[in-house]
């Protein structure tokens, strides 16, 4: 006597045999193909939020000064923030600290 397969039964049997065969096809072509070396990410690069190197500050100054910097960075056209003309900024200034202390 022999048992009666299902009509589900069969569908299912051709379905795992057909993934066996796509896994070893894949396995085959995956042996020959060369391992791709790693894509930058996409997107936005990182700010200066998350660069560890920065910190944020807070600073107050009149509203016409601010306004007459950025002004004049635009007009400029090299694409220099203010903050990091700021940051130039306090560097001179820095340095004639450290050089005239170093003086006396």
């Amino acid at each position: 006597m022999t048992a009666k397969v299902s009509k589900f039964q069969a569908v299912l049997s051709s379905r795992e045999a057909s993934e066996e065969l796509q896994e070893e096809a894949t396995d085959l072509v995956m042996k020959d193909l060369p391992v791709p070396s790693p894509v930058a990410k996409m997107g936005r690069p990182k700010g200066k939020r998350s660069n560890p190197d920065y910190t944020q500050v807070t600073a107050y100054i009149r509203q016409d000064t601010y306004k007459d910097v950025r002004v004049l960075l635009l007009q400029q056209g090299n694409g220099q923030e203010f903050s990091e003309l700021v940051e130039e900024l306090l560097s001179e200034y820095l340095k004639t600290q450290t050089f005239k202390s170093s003086k006396t």
